[in-house]
């Protein structure tokens, strides 16, 4: 959708009323696909250092049935197994992130007689779940968007007990709000100020895919 953020479109989408699936290792295509129901489940392309193969390889080997299955057939990097653990694309495998990933690292470790002498890990995993700002973070870093709550849900009431606000109101505020990408004009003299933008890709380069800020600014209506 030309210079539109992923996230951008989704969350546009889920607020028109669009049901959009998350990643899953049984469920999602390489690419994003319309399901029966009339759902939008978001491919596996959006996951961040996923090779196209795997995730073509992963299409025609599923379904599977346990973690060691999954590392056993799909032919994935450790690297690979421990971002789809991260981004809960093994929820269909009945387990949480942190179990995932307990789950991918122990069904991939090394075989061999140095190891056979080894206690087996605990079972199951005693990682703590991720709490939802983890998950959140989790899925902005491994895909650069996320289905959970808006970033700011997590600190709304922080930022008005400081004095921020969101939507505009009839008295000068602070307005805090997040930013996906810092542009980069320029002009004839050379670069102009950086401005913040949550749809519009760098006009020279973004700092990151999930850079953000907050803005102070003074809005005055009626």
């Amino acid at each position: 959708m030309g210079f539109y953020h992923p996230a951008t479109i989704v969350g546009d989408a889920a607020r028109h009323g669009q049901v959009i699936r998350p990643l899953d290792v049984n469920h999602s295509d390489w690419l994003c696909a319309i399901e029966a129901d009339g759902t939008v489940r978001l491919g596996l392309r959006y996951v961040r250092g996923l090779r196209e193969e795997a995730g073509r390889r992963m299409e025609r080997a599923r379904p599977f049935t346990s973690a060691d299955d999954l590392v056993r057939r799909a032919g994935l990097r450790s690297d690979e197994l421990a971002r789809l653990a991260e981004l809960g694309a093994l929820g269909s495998l009945g387990l949480e992130r942190r179990a995932a990933l307990w789950e991918v690292e122990r069904a991939a470790r090394p075989s061999g007689p140095l190891y056979n002498a080894l206690d087996p890990p605990p079972e199951p995993s005693p990682l703590l779940p991720m709490t939802p700002t983890e998950a959140m973070v989790a899925d902005y870093e491994g895909s650069g968007l996320s289905l959970g709550p808006h970033p700011m849900t997590f600190h709304r009431v922080r930022l008005e007990r400081s004095g921020w606000c969101g939507p505009p109101i009839s008295r000068a505020c602070g307005t805090a709000a997040p930013c996906g990408w810092r542009e980069q004009w320029w002009c004839a003299s050379g670069p102009a100020p950086p401005r913040a933008s949550s749809s519009s890709i760098s006009r020279t380069r973004p700092v990151s895919s999930t850079w953000w800020c907050l803005r102070r600014s003074s809005i005055v209506t009626g």
